[in-house]
C-alpha cells in the first residue's frame, strides 16, 4: 500500500483494507458477514471523516430563494405550477374543492394562487374539476393541452 504522506489518511485507509480482507470467507455465515460489513462501513465512515476534515465540501447556496420573504413564497409557488388569480375566481374554484393558497405581502395585499390545471379547466366545468382533483392523469392532460396551445400561438 502506498503512503499518502498524511498519517490520518494512511491509518484510515489501512483500517479499510483490513476490514475488506475480513469480508473474504464469510459467504456461508450470516452473522460473520454482518459483523464484517459493519467493520467495513465503520472504516469507510472514518475515511470519509478524514477527507471531510482535510478538504471540506463546498456548499453553494446562492441560487436558493428563501421561503421567509413574500417574493420567495410567490416564486416558489409559481415554480411549482401555481398561478395568481382574482378573488372571485379563487372562490368559485374553492367551492369545487380546489386548494387555494393566499400569500400576504408587506403592504397587506393578499395574492391568491391555484394550481395551473384548475385555472385552465375553469370554475364553469365543476364535474371536470372534481375529476381532476382525483386524477393525476387528467391534470397532466390539461397541462399538456395548455402547452400545445401555447406552442401553436
Amino acid at each position: 500500500m502506498r503512503s499518502t504522506n498524511v498519517p490520518a489518511y494512511d491509518i484510515a485507509l489501512y483500517a479499510l483494507v483490513m476490514a475488506l480482507r475480513g469480508l473474504d470467507g464469510t459467504e456461508g455465515r450470516p452473522i460473520a458477514r454482518r459483523n464484517a460489513r459493519r467493520r467495513v462501513l465503520g472504516a469507510l465512515r472514518k475515511v470519509r471523516a478524514v477527507v471531510d476534515e482535510k478538504a471540506p465540501a463546498i456548499i453553494m447556496r446562492g441560487k436558493v430563494t428563501r421561503l421567509k420573504t413574500t417574493k420567495g413564497r410567490i416564486a416558489r409557488l409559481e415554480a411549482r405550477g401555481w398561478i395568481s388569480i382574482a378573488a372571485a375566481m379563487a372562490g368559485a374554484l374553492a367551492a369545487h374543492g380546489v386548494s387555494v393558497r393566499r400569500v400576504v405581502d408587506e403592504q397587506g395585499h393578499g395574492h391568491l394562487f391555484v394550481p395551473t390545471w384548475a385555472h385552465e379547466i375553469g370554475a364553469v366545468d365543476g364535474a371536470k374539476l372534481r375529476e381532476a382533483l382525483k386524477s393525476v392523469k387528467l391534470r397532466r392532460a390539461v397541462l399538456a393541452e395548455k402547452a400545445l396551445r401555447e406552442s401553436r400561438a
